[in-house]
């Protein structure tokens, strides 16, 4: 028989149905070697097509999220808490959609092959906040003009456009300023009541850096300085947010990073500092030991900022460093809603 002929179970399918059967059996063949074989040819065309495949649902979901905030500007509270349950399952749905789109341009450089998806309910789940408290949320996002305050404590003030770097969308990067993050970590050490807390301010470290010595005329609190438990220094590297803390309970020092290890051009100066500090205010103080925690990794660009201020919390309240991606993309919002009422809701993942 010819291998050209067609068998007698296709012979009988028509020209649409053999067209649509060798599609599919393309198709199958791809996803093999996409799996087996991610860089050949037949495997990057797989992976490509998927990568187009869900970029385009994922826009398709921005422009209805983007119809949703439309509706919600012209709806009263009643339908905006409706609107608001739409909005928070098409934002699910976006941040599936992204992350498939991620594991597949990782897959195309030779990385391992996508597990499957998280249905998007388990991202939407995630969130702590109620009903009421999103919409809050929302309504100063979509309603605040930037050069309004939003808040103003801790000698610092909220604009409209600082509280917007907490919003992440297809239109906002979401990456946060050194205002959200200073105003933050001082909440959280002005509510703390497990253990006395400072908070630097995020230029600190960079002055350690640049001027060492002038960081040691540190006078903020005076002799106070040296009566805290934990210490939190925020630091900001080449637009990148990570954590440095010093337990005085415990005497441990570490640096939290949600994008690599610790560096020790980071903690080198803060050892350093309170070295330094102590030593020349009449306080015997041995060297800290050096913890190296296996923190959780940011799956972008932009989290660093989430990151940090959700290490501050866990540290401030003893809890372990175990938040998860989904619940970033919901803890946002809780900052938000915490900024905004100067407040920290007793609600943690």
């Amino acid at each position: 028989m010819d291998p050209m002929e067609d068998t007698p179970s296709t012979s009988k399918l028509s020209k649409k149905e053999r067209k649509k059967q060798r599609n599919k059996d393309r198709d199958r063949k791809a996803y093999e070697a996409s799996k087996t074989d991610p860089t050949s040819p037949l495997g990057q065309k797989y992976l490509a097509r998927q990568v187009r495949k869900h970029q385009n649902k994922k826009g398709r979901l921005e422009q209805q999220a983007d119809e949703l905030k439309r509706e919600f500007t012209w709806s009263d509270n009643t339908e905006q808490v409706k609107v608001q349950e739409k909005m928070n399952k098409v934002e699910s749905m976006i941040a599936v959609e992204s992350s498939e789109v991620k594991k597949f341009k990782i897959c195309k450089n030779d990385g391992p092959f996508p597990s499957k998806p998280e249905p998007s309910e388990l991202f939407e789940e995630e969130c702590l906040l109620a009903p009421d408290e999103l919409r809050d949320v929302t309504k100063l996002w979509l309603y605040k003009a930037d050069n309004d305050i939003v808040v103003e404590d801790f000698k610092i003030k909220i604009s409209g456009h600082d509280y917007k770097t907490l919003c992440k969308d297809h239109k906002h990067d979401g990456w946060l300023n050194d205002n959200i993050v200073d105003f933050y970590l001082q909440l959280l050490a002005w509510h703390c009541e497990l253990q006395n807390v400072y908070c630097f301010y995020a230029g600190f470290h960079k002055r350690l850096l640049d001027n060492f010595q002038d960081c040691l005329t540190f006078r903020q609190r005076h002799e106070d300085f040296l009566q805290f438990d934990l210490y939190l220094m925020p630091v900001i590297m080449n637009k990148h947010w990570s954590l440095v803390y010093y337990s005085q309970r415990d005497h441990k020092i570490g640096h939290l990073n949600s994008l690599g290890s610790s560096s020790s051009l980071i903690l080198d100066p803060v050892i350093k500092f309170f070295g330094k500090v102590f030593h020349e205010r009449g306080h015997s103080v041995r060297k800290p030991d050096t913890e190296n925690h296996q923190c959780p990794q940011q799956t972008n660009g932009s989290d660093c900022g989430v990151y940090v201020c959700s290490f501050a919390r866990c540290l401030t309240i003893d809890r372990p460093l175990n938040i998860t991606p989904q619940q970033i993309m919901h803890f946002r919002k809780q900052i938000a809603y915490e900024v905004a009422h100067t407040a920290i809701i007793d609600r943690f993942y």
